[in-house]
């Protein structure tokens, strides 16, 4: 019996540090003694396009492109990176209009984004805060100028790629992967990570899709490995495929680019599927699959991944004090809210389950040993008090002197300035929580279970105490009025000076699976259905009352001007931590 040699990849989002998924999915098969290879294409994506070449390749394109509303089009953007001039130009030109000062500083600018990335890699969260948010800020510069070439794709280090094509069209996906001018990951992959597929030469590839800018990246990858290596086979999973799954499976032409669509948590899965294609055997056998057989359909057993069973992340990670991501539970507790998709999680893939205490700090010890990180980014959806006292107990008695981030729900716990204490000793240094809404009305309406009054209470704690908050709100929920959304602008009044981390403030989107979706009349909504051939995450509406999505559309960009640094705000929740 030969072994399957498996390769995992995360297709190019995020530049500050890994993606959690994959290396969860590497550390567990290497513990099952499985023959695997992971990319992380992340690193050498922002390489690639951070490079001299590519950094003149996009100045040479904007001094010859003579288009007007070309130029318009930059500069407005380019705006953006006002902060950064003094950095970039001197006194004696800074009269000069913005495009001539970039074109005729252009060796100025490509050394200093040079420099600014070079920075990130060695020294990365060992500088000062204002240090590294002008890194960032150059940063992104370096790539906007560098991706002009394929303009009007946009790279960023936060966002990814962001081409014109909609990614959730079938049509335009295909067409996306096919546009050499403009998808300059075909030119990159061919390069860089085509040959490392075909050196490895995998019986099976996984492609990993969580977030929507993943989905060209990965199609790009799909059609050429479908075309070039047709014998391997190809399984797709990710939080984004295990949400559409339902949709995904009606769509023919999308078979064409994979054998298989893991559902869930893939870490069963994939061990299983090795196993069968090792032993020939029945894919019947493989839990939470999605596989076509005859012109049909078929979907195995739903299994729930026990987290007590999951080994250390394999994490590819070279840069001094990282922040490394870690999840230590499953789901929500609460899945309870009307505008969120966990109610649908929970009924489609587990409820909410959690690793032992102990098992976590015996991972965290690892981290510690193995890569010294600035930050341990849990990514938990949330995580219960009781069991966060828990940990925080371990956490202390262990002495593990470890900084962490963590998502909570604003219960009534950590309105006790005591515990906050607590949790601020044991090295809870950042925690991220939803407001949602100002007015308690909408609040209640919408099921979310906690008390406004005790946001304000819980924040003001948590800057007492040394712990920067970070705030989520939804402006626009089903049935909010122009009077109640203002509520949540006061809210920000009176709270902003205690927010240390990111006010993160959008407008409602209805969610195709949400409690919302399933019962619209519920709320004086009128789906709008989408065109056919079509993947829909989100669904387009109208309301009979209260605010429309084009008035919840605009409250959203008022409030965010008013309390963001637009320039700051896209990292703010990590940079934050940065002393």
């Amino acid at each position: 019996m030969k072994p399957i040699k498996t390769m995992l990849i995360a297709p190019p989002h995020f530049l500050y540090f890994n993606s959690l998924g994959i290396p969860q999915l590497t550390g567990y098969l290497e513990s099952k003694g499985r023959q695997v290879k992971q990319i992380l294409v992340d690193t050498l994506f922002y390489d690639y396009f951070l490079s001299e070449e590519q950094l003149r390749k996009g100045f040479s394109y904007l001094r010859t492109n003579v288009n007007d509303n070309f130029r318009k089009d930059i500069i407005s953007e380019i705006k953006n990176y006002l902060p950064i001039k003094q950095s970039f130009f001197t006194n004696k030109s800074l009269n000069k209009d913005l495009l001539s000062l970039i074109l005729d500083n252009k060796d100025q600018v490509i050394k200093l984004v040079h420099q600014a990335y070079v920075e990130f890699k060695t020294k990365n969260t060992q500088v000062e805060k204002e240090q590294f948010r002008l890194n960032h800020l150059i940063i992104k510069f370096g790539l906007k100028i560098s991706s002009l070439p394929y303009y009007p794709t946009k790279i960023d280090p936060i966002q990814g790629i962001t081409m014109r094509y909609n990614p959730f069209s079938i049509s335009e996906l295909e067409e996306a992967t096919e546009d050499t001018k403009e998808n300059p990951l075909i030119s990159f992959y061919k390069e860089y990570l085509f040959p490392e597929i075909k050196a490895y030469n995998p019986s099976l590839l996984g492609i990993q899709i969580n977030h929507e800018s993943q989905v060209i990246p990965a199609f790009t990858i799909l059609k050429w490995v479908k075309k070039e290596l047709p014998s391997i086979k190809v399984i797709v999973g990710g939080s984004l495929i295990s949400y559409l799954k339902d949709q995904v499976i009606k769509i023919d032409r999308l078979w064409e680019y994979f054998d298989f669509l893991g559902i869930g948590m893939g870490e069963y899965t994939l061990d299983t599927l090795v196993g069968c294609l090792e032993n020939n055997g029945d894919y019947q056998t493989v839990p939470n699959l999605l596989y076509r057989k005859n012109g049909s359909f078929l979907k195995t057993k739903f299994q729930d991944v026990n987290l007590n069973d999951l080994a250390v992340p394999h994490y590819d990670e070279s840069k001094p004090k990282p922040i490394i991501p870690y999840f230590s539970s499953s789901g929500c507790y609460w899945a309870r809210c009307k505008f969120c998709e966990y109610p649908y999680h929970h009924n489609k893939f587990g409820h909410y389950n959690s690793k032992a205490i102990d098992l976590i700090i015996d991972d965290l010890k690892h981290i510690k040993n193995e890569y010294d990180p600035h930050l341990v980014f849990f990514c938990d959806s949330d995580i219960l008090p009781s069991r966060l006292d828990e940990l925080s107990d371990a956490l202390i008695q262990e002495d593990l002197d470890l900084d962490l981030f963590v998502w909570i729900r604003a219960e009534k716990e950590f309105t006790s300035k005591e515990f906050c204490q607590k949790l601020k000793k044991a090295g809870i240094k950042a925690a991220c929580m939803g407001l949602e809404a100002g007015s308690q009305r909408i609040n209640d309406e919408m099921d979310k279970g906690i008390q406004v009054s005790d946001v304000d209470t819980i924040i003001r704690n948590f800057y007492d105490v040394g712990i920067i908050a970070n705030i989520f709100s939804i402006v626009g929920l089903p049935g909010e009025t122009r009077e109640e959304v203002l509520l949540t602008r006061e809210f920000f009044q009176r709270n902003k000076e205690f927010i240390k981390g990111d006010i993160s403030i959008s407008s409602f989107m209805l969610s195709t699976y949400c409690l919302i979706s399933i019962n619209p009349e519920e709320f004086g909504i009128e789906i709008l259905h989408p065109e056919d051939d079509q993947l829909y995450p989100i669904l387009n509406y109208s309301i009979d009352h209260g605010l429309t999505p084009e008035e919840a559309a605009l409250f959203r960009d008022r409030f965010q001007e008013e309390f963001n640094d637009s320039s700051y705000t896209d990292g703010k929740f990590f940079i934050s931590t940065l002393e």
